[in-house]
């Protein structure tokens, strides 16, 4: 037999145990506002520099996530004519390579809708390519706009990229939303970050590092009086 005490300390842990697991889905459930507002914070510049990525001007997260796919992709490429481009570029993680004047209008569009370039064009450098681009964002939406018919929430970039000294330029699109093939289940599965710029991932890492016996470490002073706090240290 079990002593008489025993149901007293169960219920007790048991309770203390919900109450921390209770706190960590609450800080996993805010991480990724916290990691959202660390990077506007840090990146409260009126430009853009990474190590293989400059801009004059500040660009948003998923505009370096955007350029940092161009740069680790455009080596690999193959050039497609234009007219052999198809509807299987609305499969998500496409990418086609022209080197004949492209424009977003040959890109295919569906019954009910059609694709809406941004307002605003983005110019930035690949470093490494000594590459300047300029590019943008491409988004649906209805055809008409008094039909109850939905329409798929596609994400699409076009890139303009040409090679110093000046030379003619290529052009580029990527299906960053689209069509969830098996694959890019498969690839989502096994990599959850796949959809984070190096930046961001890069930001996240140093959140969620911590050295318990390092008192300069902020989460060092993280209010508990036990050890729960280790359990951020990934």
């Amino acid at each position: 037999m079990y002593p008489a005490h025993w149901p007293t300390k169960v219920t007790m842990h048991a309770r203390l145990a919900k109450r921390h697991f209770g706190r960590l889905s609450e800080i996993w459930a805010n991480l990724n506002e916290i990691v959202t507002i660390l990077f506007h914070l840090l990146s409260n510049t009126n430009m853009t520099r990474t190590k293989r990525i400059t801009s004059k001007e500040r660009l948003l997260p998923e505009y370096i996530r955007a350029l940092e796919f161009l740069d680790s992709s455009l080596d690999s490429l193959v050039a497609t004519p234009v007219e052999d481009i198809s509807d299987s570029i609305w499969n998500e993680g496409s990418v086609l390579m022209f080197v004949e004047q492209f424009s977003a209008r040959y890109i295919p569009s569906g019954e009910n809708w059609r694709w809406n370039q941004t307002k605003s064009r983005k110019q930035a450098s690949l470093v490494t390519k000594k590459a300047t681009v300029n590019f943008f964002k491409l988004s649906t939406r209805k055809r008409n706009t008094n039909t109850s018919a939905s329409i798929p929430g596609f994400k699409m970039w076009q890139f303009e990229i040409t090679f110093q000294p000046k030379g003619e330029p290529i052009y580029v699109v990527w299906c960053e939303k689209g069509i969830k093939t098996p694959e890019v289940e498969q690839k989502k599965e096994k990599d959850p970050l796949c959809n984070l710029s190096h930046h961001e991932i890069a930001m996240l890492h140093e959140i969620t590092k911590c050295d318990a016996q390092n008192p300069n470490d902020p989460l060092y002073f993280w209010p508990s009086n036990n050890s729960f706090e280790g359990l951020l240290c990934l």
